[in-house]
């Protein structure tokens, strides 16, 4: 009887140790991929536009063009946050005479979408922001201003789309594996290993991405 206990108890244990290693890492990764909404008021900021995305995901902006334009930049904001996050730039810009268009990341504020991609499919978002632009002829002069996800959104569609040309970047994280390393201790108060590489490769499999060529 004591030897059938023993084959029985090593399976139970395995399993509630497997429950604790993947639970967390699963919450985390699912936690990344779809951020809470923050929707803030955008009015002064401009026209209300909608931009469709890379996948006809529909994308909520401000335009605000200005009189005798010295250029445009598009404004993108961070990680959970809204276009909003870009207002105070958005002004400055404005009183130097560029136009402004700031809009929401997928999954993010009033945009369209259930998940993230931390920059990989918000850089066709961007080009696709960018053919807009084009329609409504502007097309020289188009720069981009990027905080976090967004700077690193930039980097990717400048390296790819030559009708942005200019970047100006802040905060931007070099590698997005090394970014989920560092944010699983701070934000879900458990150690980078050993649930870290299991978040990374939860999130790939969920986004359908490579984690490790995410390399602003």
């Amino acid at each position: 009887m004591g030897t059938v206990r023993k084959r029985l108890l090593a399976p139970v244990i395995a399993g509630i140790l497997g429950v604790a290693w993947i639970g967390p890492a699963a919450f985390a990764s699912y936690t990344v991929l779809h951020p809470e909404r923050l929707r803030m008021d955008a009015a002064g900021m401009g026209e209300p536009v909608q931009i469709p995305g890379a996948d006809g995901v529909s994308l909520a902006g401000r335009w605000h063009p200005v009189a005798k334009p010295l250029g445009t930049v598009i404004l993108l904001h961070g990680y959970g946050q809204d276009k909003t996050q870009m207002m105070p730039a958005a002004h400055f810009l404005r009183q130097a005479r560029f136009n402004t268009l700031a809009y929401d990341a997928r999954a993010h504020g009033d945009s369209a979408g259930t998940m993230t991609t931390v920059g990989s499919i918000e850089t066709q978002d961007l080009s696709k922001v960018l053919d807009w632009l084009t329609v409504k002829g502007v097309h020289t002069n188009v720069g981009a201003l990027g905080y976090s996800m967004g700077a690193a959104t930039a980097i990717y569609c400048a390296a790819r789309d030559p009708r942005l040309s200019a970047v100006a970047i802040e905060g931007c994280f070099s590698t997005l594996d090394r970014l989920l390393g560092v944010a699983f201790p701070v934000f879900f108060h458990l150690p980078s290993f050993p649930y870290g590489p299991l978040s990374v490769r939860l999130t790939e499999w969920q986004a359908g991405i490579s984690v490790a060529r995410q390399r602003p």
